[in-house]
């Protein structure tokens, strides 16, 4: 069962602090997910260039929800999936512009397999047996999440964003 996370919205500073915590204190088969608010974010604005097909160049834009974010514990790595919310089968308009965004954070190219999924392990090799996620890792993801929020999916404050968690059934 998920439940609502209170991150501390006062600056993104400090909600990028409380998520390295919330990170730091998953257990085993945890899920966090990140949400950006449904209306809360502005409408992207035009691509430079053009959208990613011709498929996804026919769809209303303003129709789709924001991409969601999910930080799942995987033995002793963190999983990051970024994909189109679940409402809309997964999937998402991304512009050019914004996948463009998403690689110059770090995101390695998607996974698509009927929809684009944007997926990272951290670490990202196979390391011997160890505690659970060192902190520099999920300072990473943070940071990461932080401004994939910001800057690519525009959210304006953290108050914006809902993170909710739980154990996968």
């Amino acid at each position: 069962m998920y439940q609502r996370r209170d991150l501390d919205t006062s600056s993104w500073d400090s909600w990028e602090a409380d998520l390295v915590d919330q990170l730091l204190g998953h257990q085993p088969h945890e899920n966090l997910v990140v949400i950006p608010r449904a209306g809360t974010f502005p409408v992207a604005p035009a691509p430079s260039r053009r959208p990613l097909s011709h498929r996804l160049r026919l769809r209303q834009r303003q129709l789709f929800d924001a991409p969601v974010i999910q930080a799942m514990r995987d033995g002793n790595s963190l999983l990051l999936d970024l994909t189109g919310p679940a409402s809309l089968g997964g999937e998402y308009a991304w512009t050019d512009d914004q996948v463009e965004g998403l690689y110059d954070l770090g995101w390695p190219h998607p996974v698509n397999e009927g929809v684009v999924v944007f997926t990272m392990y951290l670490p990202h090799s196979p390391l011997p047996p160890r505690p659970y996620l060192p902190h520099h890792f999920a300072e990473h993801a943070a940071s990461l999440i932080c401004s994939t929020l910001r800057d690519v999916m525009w959210s304006r404050t953290p108050a914006d964003v809902d993170v909710e968690g739980g154990v996968v059934d």
